[in-house]
Parts: C-alpha cells; sequence; structure tokens
C-alpha cells in the first residue's frame, strides 16, 4: 500500500513527534548546556550509552530496503521518545552535590551526542530542520555507517547554539474555530434566567442517555495495512463521509486477516481524541462487540450511508466533545 496521507494527520503528527518531543527536547538540552557550560560541549570523561547505534542503524536500514518508510520514521522518533526519557530520569537540573559539574557534564554531554546521532536517521524525513540540528551542534552530518556505537562525535568545546526554534501548526479548520471563540462570530444573546423553557433545557442536558454523548458513524474501511512496530493492531483508513478518511489503528490482527477487514462496513467512535498508538496517529476508534469469547464488527444498519450518526430508538442528544468524553469518562461509562 501507498503510505496513507491527510493533512490533518500531517499536523498532528508534526505537532506531537517534532514540535512537542523533538523540538522540546533540542530546546531543554540547548539552554542547560548554556546554563552551566556557557553553550559548549562540555568535557567528560565517560558517555551514557542512550542509543544502541548499531541497531538503530541495522533496523533502520532494513525497513529501509524493505520500502517500510513509516516504520523507519516510527524507529528514529522512538530513539527521541528515548533520549527524552533519558534526560527526564537523570534531572540534570536538580543535582546539587557535584563538585566540578562532572556528573552534570555527562549527562548533557551524553544528551547531545545522542541528539547528533538521531539526527542522520531523522535527515530523510525533515532534512533541513535536521541540518539546522546539526549547526546548532557545530558539527556537521557522516555517513550512516561512519556513526560510533562508542557515541562520542561532538568536539569538545563546541559551540551549542542557544535557540532552536521549531514551530507549531494549527490543525486544519481549528483557525476559524478559534477566531470565532476569540469574538469573530457574532455572541450569542445571553439566556434569560429562571424560565420554564431554560430549566426544561437544563434538564435535558443532565438527563441526556450517556450514550448519545458519543458521535457514532456509520463508515467503511478503505485501506488497512499492518502496523509497523505491534502483531495486535491493523492501521486502517476509514470513510465517515468526511473530505479526508479517518485513520484508526485497531487491535484485531488476532480477530480478522487484512482480506476480512478490507472494505468492511463499520460504526466509528468520531469523537475521541486522537492518540499515538506504538508511534502511529488513531483518531477513533472501530465499534466491536464481544459474546463467548467471540469478538465481531458491530454491523451499521442496512440502507445508512457512511458519515450517518447512529442512535438507540427513543434517545436524542448531541454528542460531547472529545475532552469532554475523556473527562467525564463517558466510553468507560457505555462500555459497562
Amino acid at each position: 500500500n501507498d503510505l496513507p496521507f491527510s493533512e490533518t494527520n500531517l499536523v498532528l503528527v508534526h505537532n506531537a513527534d517534532l514540535a512537542d518531543s523533538l523540538g522540546n527536547l533540542v530546546n531543554r538540552v540547548t539552554n542547560i548546556t548554556n546554563r552551566y557550560f556557557k553553550a559548549v560541549v562540555p568535557e567528560c570523561e565517560t558517555i551514557d550509552k542512550i542509543l544502541d547505534v548499531d541497531k538503530l542503524r541495522s533496523e533502520t536500514i532494513e525497513r529501509f530496503e524493505s520500502l517500510e518508510i513509516g516504520a523507519a520514521y516510527a524507529i528514529a522518533i522512538q530513539a527521541v521518545k528515548d533520549i527524552n526519557n533519558y534526560l527526564t530520569t537523570k534531572e540534570p537540573w536538580k543535582i546539587k552535590e557535584d563538585p566540578g559539574d562532572k556528573l552534570k557534564a555527562t549527562i548533557i554531554r551524553s544528551v547531545l551526542e545522542a541528539i547528533y546521532i538521531v539526527s542522520h536517521f531523522l535527515a530523510p524525513f525533515i532534512p533541513v530542520t535536521t541540518q539546522t540540528m546539526f549547526n546548532t551542534l557545530s558539527s556537521q552530518p557522516i555517513a550512516l555507517t561512519s556513526l560510533s556505537s562508542e557515541c562520542r562525535h561532538l568536539v569538545t568545546g563546541a559551540t551549542v547554539l542557544k535557540k532552536f526554534e521549531f514551530k507549531k501548526f494549527p490543525i486544519p479548520g481549528q483557525e476559524e474555530e478559534d477566531k470565532n471563540a476569540k469574538g469573530g462570530a457574532k455572541k450569542a444573546p445571553a439566556p434569560k434566567k429562571n424560565t420554564k423553557k431554560n430549566q426544561n433545557q437544563n434538564k435535558n442536558a443532565d438527563d441526556q442517555p450517556v450514550f448519545t454523548k458519543l458521535d457514532l458513524r456509520v463508515g467503511e474501511i478503505t485501506k488497512v495495512w499492518k502496523h509497523p512496530e505491534s502483531d495486535k493492531l491493523w492501521c486502517e483508513e476509514i470513510d465517515v463521509g468526511e473530505d479526508e478518511p479517518l485513520q484508526v489503528c485497531s487491535g484485531l490482527q488476532q480477530v480478522y486477516t487484512l482480506e476480512e477487514m478490507q472494505n468492511t462496513r463499520c460504526i466509528v467512535v468520531r469523537n475521541l481524541k486522537p492518540s499515538k498508538l506504538g508511534g502511529v496517529l488513531s483518531c477513533g476508534m472501530v465499534l466491536c462487540a464481544k459474546a463467548d469469547g467471540k469478538v465481531e464488527f458491530v454491523i451499521p444498519p442496512e440502507g445508512s450511508k457512511n458519515g450517518e450518526r447512529i442512535f438507540i430508538e427513543g434517545a436524542t442528544g448531541e454528542p460531547v466533545t472529545s475532552a469532554q468524553v475523556k473527562k467525564r469518562k463517558v466510553w468507560e461509562e457505555v462500555s459497562k
């Protein structure tokens, strides 16, 4: 299959993986380097090997040779997360008793070296940004095969630039929503208090059936592929009647074959917060039922169209936002 693409997913992945994970990591360590070592690569006797360079290199080459581009990207991003976890765990900014800042030097030098290494593996995906990262470290890239498993490539005393910018982008359509929220749209008149009508409206809102708080949509799976890092998850693109298909990860590899998943009609929970499952963005969930140990799709009514909302007969109410689904634990209540 071709690499799945949608503009919304592109922005979500950029903001989560690159701006929040990578951008935050580089900014944190450059600021710490400036604070403790006057913005130069510190000298240290030993370097913690945060990344297994040989494993990282062999797995990446294997993925590219088999044209698993998404999996190669996931490997690089996982390396970024490993570096972040190391820095967060070590907390050099909290170390007090450290004569000559030797312990801080080891931690910071190890992180700088790891960032230099991972930049090589991110270069095929973000070449301009990784070149900025190399410039930030005052060290230019080398051949992938020349990267040392000893993780010592930077020059002691080399300048580390103090600022690294990584811009976030608004989710498509969100700018207009934000503009309206800030007063771009006409303000609705304030509701009258203590009227019988408003009392009924509040009562209906409080008594809304929990099932109707979910945005359940008819969908059709148009593309399926194996998750690059999991033997339990399928990745799917689902037509839910919108301009772009919805990307969803489902733990159904042990239940359905790829052929059985393809072109299956299903019901999708649409108002869940996007989350990453093993490095792949999932923007919803397919509805399944389990009985007598058997898991099956919940099939939409015959004749329903993609994108139509699913209701229980006699129950009405507007779906809540994805934030409210999480805050109010709506899914947990429905799935009891």
